[in-house]
């Protein structure tokens, strides 16, 4: 029986797409062909969720099985954590105002050499013991790769980033280094005269601060000592090789420009399959029926506490005229006091809806045709599925790439970056002028318009459906 083991990070970012495709191919119910995805403990619960929604949708008898596996005893969020970091230290300002963006080098490999490689160990024993045909590996994921590499197990790449976040080190005439904004930097696309050098050194330092970093050099020893002579994984991130094939979550018209390498799959967002929202959540399908609504979710990383809350819903208020807001807060129960004090009016307090979890995933929220701004941290995941459904959206950053995607943003006319002043942290009058610039503004049918006509080409990218088909078409080789 042909198996196929996809190996991601448990972060929402960064397993979605494995997730989406892995139950695509179970969902079609092929004979013989197991799907199994493998991460760290606390992905299980989202696992057991698809897998229960796809049986719900088909409850018919399958050919198939799919099967979930530890090979992480902890989380990268957990490594991050174990390493000193809070939220408090990994949300960092753009680095034309600082410089805080380099002390996160670390998070690029937050494990400990001894727990790095005792992944790659059980990496191997379990492709030991399935003997997969097909392997697919989160982008992110080092000692996944290794551990294909040392087996010389031929794999796939899924990365949830556009495509040239995947290839800068692909495009000709070196355009990694000044064409392109820096990593944690908000520096505009194209990028001005004024900050061309700038960028340049800011891509230097990047590099200098990881090939410096303590923990990067001590788990390279390790590896060179297990066998691993090859240049760590973390540093070819965005270089694509012929023999190894790798999917995007982008199309061109979200991205800037690039030459596409070969093997490269760009495919649209790819997100997990979902009963139609009448089916999972009626209510707040009803709800949504009533009016324009702007929706905003930031960051699973992303805490509120009184004061972020405070200037946020001032912000959406002021930007969303009479329209209603839906607004995703973990911390909502919590700050009922923030609630009860900005929401007086009867009317108010009907047109916002603040929720501590969605039921539907939020790309079908976001496709319901009264979703006219989709306001979120810049995330890959977020910023493909809106582009889409085809609305536009506000962003507002808090880290390293997701400064980037508010470039792609605004230079792919999608709509507003939104906290230009004030990022990581969010000014209430920037974002009320955003939100306001993106539904009412003289741009707003612009914006609209642009954001319809990317939708269809981000369909076209055939999203979780296409990339089955690039999985399953392995196993014919």
């Amino acid at each position: 029986m042909p198996d196929i083991l996809f190996l991601t990070f448990p972060e929402h970012g960064q397993a979605n797409v494995h997730l989406a495709t892995a139950f695509e191919i179970y969902s079609r119910r092929i004979p013989g062909v197991n799907v199994h995805v493998a991460s760290a403990p606390n992905l299980k619960p989202r696992f057991d969720q698809v897998k229960a929604r796809v049986d719900a949708i088909d409850s018919g008898a399958r050919g198939s099985e799919a099967t979930f596996h530890t090979v992480l005893q902890y989380s990268y969020a957990e490594a991050v954590k174990r390493g000193g970091h809070t939220e408090a230290t990994y949300l960092h300002q753009p680095a034309r105002r600082s410089s805080r963006h380099l002390d996160l080098i670390g998070f690029a490999c937050p494990y400990p050499p001894q727990d790095y490689m005792a992944c790659i160990d059980e990496c191997q024993a379990l492709m030991e013991k399935l003997a997969p045909v097909v392997v697919i590996i989160d982008a992110l994921f080092s000692q996944a790769i290794d551990a294909c590499k040392l087996a010389k197990q031929p794999y796939m790449i899924f990365s949830p980033l556009p495509g040239s976040a995947t290839s800068m080190g692909n495009q000709p005439h070196g355009r990694a280094l000044w064409y392109y904004p820096s990593m944690g930097t908000d520096i505009a696309f194209p990028i001005p005269w004024s900050d061309f050098f700038p960028n340049i050194i800011n891509t230097f330092r990047l590099a200098y601060a990881v090939f410096t970093d303590p923990n990067i050099k001590a788990t390279n020893a390790a590896r060179e000592a297990r066998g691993c002579t090859w240049m760590h994984p973390l540093f070819t991130t965005n270089n694509t090789k012929p023999d190894v094939p790798i999917l995007s979550a982008g199309v061109p018209e979200v991205d800037f420009p690039f030459v596409a390498p070969p093997g490269l799959h760009m495919l649209g967002a790819v997100s997990v399959l979902c009963a139609p929202l009448a089916e999972c959540d009626p209510d707040l399908e009803a709800w949504l029926n009533r009016g324009e609504t702007i929706m905003m979710v930031r960051g699973s990383h992303i805490q509120y506490d009184a004061p972020l809350a405070r200037r946020v819903l001032a912000g959406l208020l002021g930007g969303a005229g009479d329209r209603q807001i839906l607004w995703k807060v973990h911390e909502r129960d919590a700050l009922t006091e923030i609630w009860d004090e900005m929401l007086t009016t009867q009317r108010d307090r009907e047109r916002v809806r603040i929720v501590k979890w969605f039921e539907p995933e939020p790309a079908i929220i976001a496709e319901h045709e009264n979703v006219v701004c989709y306001v979120h941290h810049g995330g890959a995941n977020s910023y493909l599925e809106a582009a889409r459904a085809g609305t536009p959206q506000v962003i507002l950053p808090v880290w390293m790439d997701t400064y980037q995607d508010a470039m792609r943003l605004e230079y792919c006319g999608l709509g507003v970056y939104g906290s230009r002043s004030a990022a990581p942290d969010v000014d209430a009058t920037e974002l009320a002028v955003a939100v306001s610039t993106v539904v009412s503004g003289p741009k707003s049918v612009v914006y609209r318009r642009r954001a319809r006509e990317v939708a269809t080409r981000c369909r076209q990218g055939g999203g979780r459906v296409k990339a089955a088909d690039l999985v399953l078409e392995q196993l014919e080789l």
